[in-house]
């Protein structure tokens, strides 16, 4: 296998990996916890996303969440042309966690940990917008700590802890997804599928939201605050 096919190779594998470890814990610990046990569920899944982000965010980025890849590719810092493949792989990698849930547990205990909106207490307009606000908190922060330039150390903490406090925060009526593979894996396996379109389509919204902000108000008022200096240095008159 040649160089150019290496490295696609690696990114993939790295986010099949990631996202399947994601799922068979977060969603794991959900199912073996069962209800009432919000925080744990929350940082197995925080704690989940800052290991990886810290072992593959050299690799492939270790995006492991469809809603930051579209969140990347809208705020212009991820190529187009690679944002299937790593959807298709993201997936897959959930897919194959829900299934491996389902076999490792033997049968749809407590539904694989689904996340399924809690209809006594909220509408599905008030989950589209718990997700949706969650998605765009934590592309946000993936954009601000692990991208923009003079990223952060601290990246992997900052990101794994924002998915754990959107989970303490509104987990309990919707599961805290903010992340349409964690919503669909589960829900394959066991072949629940209420409310996922709100999910799915909160989680876009969201991302692409937090995309369009990076692109048009921070990065380009950012460049333009830096322009502006130089451009008053090289105009200005010689002295006499």
């Amino acid at each position: 296998m040649d160089q150019k096919a290496i490295g696609p190779t690696r990114a993939l594998t790295a986010e099949f990996i990631g996202t399947f470890s994601l799922i068979f814990i977060g969603a794991g610990a959900a199912t073996a916890l069962g209800a009432n046990h919000d925080p744990a569920v929350a940082f197995a899944h925080g704690l989940t996303v800052m290991v990886f982000v810290a072992a593959f965010g050299d690799i492939s980025g270790c995006h492991i969440n469809p809603a930051v890849t579209i969140g990347l590719a809208t705020a212009g810092e991820f190529p187009a042309r690679r944002i299937v493949p790593y959807i298709l792989v993201q997936l897959a990698g959930a897919i194959a966690a829900g299934y491996c849930l389902f076999y490792v547990f033997g049968g749809p205990v407590s539904n694989l940990g689904a996340t399924l909106v809690d209809t006594r207490r909220i509408t599905y307009l008030g989950a589209f917008a718990f997700e949706a606000l969650g998605t765009f908190l934590l592309v946000n922060t993936v954009l601000h700590t692990a991208v923009r330039r003079n990223a952060s150390r601290l990246a992997p903490v900052a990101i794994g802890m924002t998915v754990t406090i959107c989970i303490l925060g509104f987990g309990v009526l919707t599961g805290g997804s903010v992340n349409p593979a964690r919503t669909i894996g589960p829900a394959v396996a066991v072949g629940i599928y209420d409310a996922i379109f709100v999910y799915l389509a909160a989680q876009l919204v969201g991302a692409a939201c937090a995309g369009v902000l990076y692109r048009w108000f921070w990065i380009r008022n950012a460049a333009s605050s830096e322009a502006r200096p130089r451009d008053a240095v090289a105009n200005q008159a010689p002295a006499e």
